[in-house]
Parts: structure tokens; C-alpha cells; sequence
């Protein structure tokens, strides 16, 4: 049996603070499973999928980091490299949200020049949101990216699927260039 050939591969980085829901998010995504709890990410860890788009197999790999500022260091090496960066905020947590700054600055600082960057808002599903849907969004728009909802309780984690299509677009606009 011959192995699946695939025609593209890329690499997209999920960055944002402790507890924020990246883990679960591509969890769920990825292996279709949730778990109310999860141990905290040490250092990086990765999951594929396997998509097609535009009739094309592409294979995606989501780099879940450690928000942890001790794993700072580590992280910023795995930017390298990356078509997509995801920053996830807690729409439960004021302070995730105004760190999505602090993400920006590290994608600048470190991420490829043309990477396509999205801000997630985690947790949609909880009667705890204190960040509205238009706060995201102005936020989102601030920082010329695109900004998605998500909730992994829920199932409702399509966005990583729609940004691997902007990925790959970006990715055919670059070759354009």
C-alpha cells in the first residue's frame, strides 16, 4: 500500500495565556475529545490534521504552547517556521484579554514577516463572559486580523478549520508576490 501523498504541509502556533482553553480547543478540533480538565502545557506540544482544501491534501499541525512565562523562551524558538499564528483569549478573563497585546508583540517580534495571525475568544459557552463579541471583534480589527469564537465544551471549534483555509490562502497570496 502506498503511504497518502500529500501536497502541502504548514505549521500554525496557539498562543495565549494559562488556563485560557488551547488545549482543549485542539483537542477538540483534532481528536474530537473534551475534558473538563487538563494538565498545563510543559514547554509545546503538537497535534495534526489532516484537511483538504481546494483539492488539495494538506496536512496541519497546531503547536500548542505553554502560556507560562517561564516557557517563553522555549516557545519563541517554534515561531520559526509558522504560516499561522492563533492567539486564544479567555472571554471569562479580563486579563487574557488585555495580554493579547503582549501575544501581538511576541508574533512581531518573532513570527515570520507574512505569518497570518487570528485572536479566538475561549469559553464562549460560559454565563461568566465579560468580553463581548464586539470588544473581540475592535480588537481583532486593531491588529488587522481576523477574530473567531470558539468553545470547546460546546464543540464549536470550526474556526481552526476556516483559519487552515486562510492559511493556505495567504500562503497562494505570498507565492504571488
Amino acid at each position: 500500500m502506498k503511504p497518502d501523498r500529500l501536497d502541502r504541509f504548514f505549521k500554525i502556533i496557539v498562543v495565549g495565556d494559562p488556563g485560557v482553553g488551547k488545549t482543549s480547543l485542539i483537542t477538540k478540533y483534532v481528536d474530537g475529545d473534551y475534558s473538563e480538565s487538563h494538565m498545563p502545557t510543559i514547554g509545546i506540544d503538537f497535534k495534526t490534521k489532516k484537511l483538504r482544501i481546494k483539492d488539495e491534501k494538506v496536512k496541519v499541525q497546531f503547536w500548542d504552547t505553554a502560556g507560562q512565562e517561564r516557557f517563553l523562551n522555549i516557545t519563541q524558538s517554534y515561531y520559526k517556521g509558522a504560516q499561522g499564528v492563533i492567539v486564544v483569549y479567555d472571554c471569562t478573563n479580563l486579563e487574557s484579554f488585555r495580554n493579547v497585546k503582549k501575544w501581538m508583540k511576541e508574533i512581531d517580534q518573532h513570527a515570520p514577516l507574512n505569518t497570518y495571525k487570528a485572536i479566538v475568544a475561549s469559553k464562549t459557552d460560559s454565563e461568566e463572559k465579560i468580553i463581548s463579541c464586539s470588544e473581540g471583534c475592535k480588537l481583532a480589527e486593531d491588529y488587522s486580523c481576523q477574530y473567531f469564537e470558539a468553545s470547546a465544551k460546546l464543540g464549536e471549534t470550526e474556526c481552526f478549520g476556516q483559519i487552515a483555509h486562510e492559511v493556505f490562502r495567504n500562503m497562494e497570496n505570498i507565492a504571488h508576490l
